[in-house]
């Protein structure tokens, strides 16, 4: 094809007995462009247009074959060779795969995985899982859910309304605050309220997340804020090195980090220690 500019060729050349034996039924070309639907693209077109009878196929078969093998070892595809390992078919066993992760069955899977783990989706203001992360999930998944249903029919896709009485229902409260919204959420019966928008229905509720507010005050005073007198510790400026570590105990105080970094090992050492105890928590 050399001479031809990509994308003006005249479609006669694809049938062209000196580039590619058209096969006897292969799909006509769409309108002004130069490939099928069946095949979708022009290298999609070339490649199953090409010969398969000429005098090297069997070998470039044989050896798309053993590169597969070695490609799917340990992965569950693999199996799908066994049924070609006399005929060493590599091109057979190529749609086979394709049509096995990124065909209809592989598809209906994905919409099938995604639809359950919306239905079983939980939550708890016990838990660790702030809400943020708990809103995200469901987004993913319907999108996935939505990627499937190009490819193959699937059950129906949950609109933004029973999303959130998904979310909401999946969710065990023993917040006074975020009770209270929950409620407000599901008694209002605006069309452009947050009970029938997924994504207003988020900003509503993540401000009142209270494990994500637990965990930020947490994080402040174990990490932020956790120190020691430090006053008490260096007193007179020195005689707190390692050798005499057990001669002062020091007051046990949370200070902010610049004067815990200013502690010596042993001290250090020794906070940590006290925050294991009842009184350090």
């Amino acid at each position: 094809m050399q001479g031809y500019p990509r994308g003006i060729w005249d479609t006669s050349v694809l049938s062209s007995t000196s580039y590619c034996k058209s096969p006897p039924t292969a799909p006509d070309l769409l309108a002004g462009l130069l490939w099928s639907a069946e095949h979708g693209t022009f290298d999609g077109e070339l490649i199953a247009r090409f010969p398969m009878d000429h005098a090297t196929a069997s070998v470039d078969k044989a050896k798309l074959y053993d590169l597969l093998v070695a490609a799917t070892k340990g992965h569950t595809s693999h199996a799908a060779l066994r049924a070609h390992h006399d005929t060493r078919d590599g091109r057979t066993v190529l749609k086979a795969l394709i049509q096995m992760e990124s065909g209809e069955a592989a598809w209906k899977k994905i919409a099938k995985d995604a639809h359950s783990n919306l239905m079983n989706h939980k939550w708890t203001t016990k838990g660790t899982i702030n809400l943020n992360n708990y809103i995200a999930s469901p987004r993913y998944w319907k999108q996935q859910m939505q990627a499937a249903e190009k490819h193959t029919s699937i059950m129906a896709i949950p609109d933004d309304e029973q999303m959130v009485d998904l979310l909401i229902t999946n969710m065990t409260v023993d917040d006074q605050r975020l009770n209270a919204e929950i409620a407000s959420i599901q008694g209002n019966d605006n069309a452009s309220g947050p009970r029938f928008d997924y994504e207003k229905t988020a900003e509503k509720l993540i401000p009142l997340d209270p494990v994500a507010t637990k965990a930020s005050k947490n994080t402040k005073r174990k990490i932020d804020d956790i120190s020691v007198d430090i006053s008490a510790l260096t007193d007179q400026g020195s005689g707190h090195d390692d050798k005499d570590k057990n001669k002062k105990s020091g007051e046990m105080k949370f200070y902010p980090p610049k004067q815990y970094y200013k502690l010596p090992k042993w001290m250090k050492t020794k906070l940590c220690e006290w925050q294991q105890t009842s009184e350090g928590k």
